[in-house]
């Protein structure tokens, strides 16, 4: 659990970084932005996340094929 909320704090923190870097920008292209926006979210939602979900859906059926008695069972 701590593994995943460092992950969320360094997403957090690297969001801020971007975010500030883009508005103190003197040379940026609003336009130019906004594109790159829109492209990095779609790449992320059409490609990255179900490639993502994939690997665990994988993951998690081969585990399952494979796990020994006790291992699936309660913490």
């Amino acid at each position: 659990m701590r593994f995943r909320a460092g992950l969320v704090a360094l997403g957090a923190v690297l969001m801020t970084y971007a975010l500030i870097g883009a508005l103190t920008d003197a040379d940026a292209d609003p336009i130019g932005m906004a594109v790159f926006l829109v492209v990095v979210l779609v790449g992320h939602d059409l490609l990255w996340m179900p490639l993502v979900l994939l690997v665990v859906a994988l993951v998690a059926t081969i585990r399952k094929k494979f796990a020994r008695p006790g291992d699936l069972g309660h913490r």
